[in-house]
């Protein structure tokens, strides 16, 4: 049951100065994973539904902090 399809929804109000190029860096993320869904970003947080497998979608969640502002998501589980 590892790679079971799950929907995640998250949010999280952080100083986002930098969402414009954070943007990029998670299409590029999101593409080269094959997660699809709707990520608003703006200077004051993030806010999103994700759909994908399990395993993708841990990855992704375990790849957000590396922004100081969204530190946190990684101790997550699903």
């Amino acid at each position: 049951m590892q790679n079971r399809f799950v929907i995640i929804a998250f949010y999280k109000f952080a100083r986002l100065d930098d969402y414009i190029q954070l943007r990029e860096v998670l299409l590029a993320v999101c593409k080269e994973r094959g997660i699809l869904g709707t990520i608003l970003l703006a200077s004051e947080g993030i806010s999103a539904p994700i759909p994908g497998s399990r395993h993708v979608i841990q990855a992704f969640i375990q790849n957000l902090p590396y922004h100081p502002g969204l530190a946190g998501f990684e101790d997550q589980k699903l």
